[in-house]
């Protein structure tokens, strides 16, 4: 970004919009097991989906379906995105933008902010950390934040 950025390049480095699909590789090593494979530490599980049987093509199936469940692995948006629930605002991806933005003097940032309403579904959206210890970011009186700019 350079040391003085303007706001499209800031805008670029928390919601990029263009940026290319690394590679990924696929493939069965047991009868029920898979292993994905990227270079990008992005690559992910993104959920589960209800699928009908006339979605599926070319795999016969072993009985008569009534319904599959599809497992989604692919590649996050990777947006700077935060979550609103219980009056709190918590950063859930982008903490490395945030802190070298922060850094360099910005105290505003473009955010995608996803509101939940209940720890029912901050657990649908939220990182792993802030699943395993909901209360402390949602009730902690000084939860952690991000350093002050200098």
């Amino acid at each position: 970004m350079g040391p003085a950025p303007d706001a499209d390049a800031i805008f670029r480095t928390c919601l990029p919009y263009n940026h290319p699909q690394p590679p990924a590789k696929w493939s069965r090593v047991h009868h029920d097991t898979f292993v994905f494979v990227s270079p990008s530490n992005d690559l992910r599980f993104l959920g589960t989906m209800p699928l009908q049987p006339n979605q599926i093509k070319d795999y016969p199936p072993p009985g008569d379906l009534v319904g599959v469940v599809g497992l989604g692995v692919g590649f996050g948006s990777n947006f700077m995105n935060a979550i609103y629930s219980g009056n709190r605002l918590i950063l859930n991806n982008g903490s490395h933008r945030a802190y070298a933005l922060r850094r360099m003097g910005f105290t505003h940032l473009p955010c995608i902010v996803q509101h939940v309403s209940s720890v029912a579904e901050l657990d649908l959206v939220a990182a792993t950390e802030v699943m395993d210890d909901s209360e402390y970011y949602l009730k902690h009186s000084r939860p952690s934040m991000l350093p002050a700019a200098r």
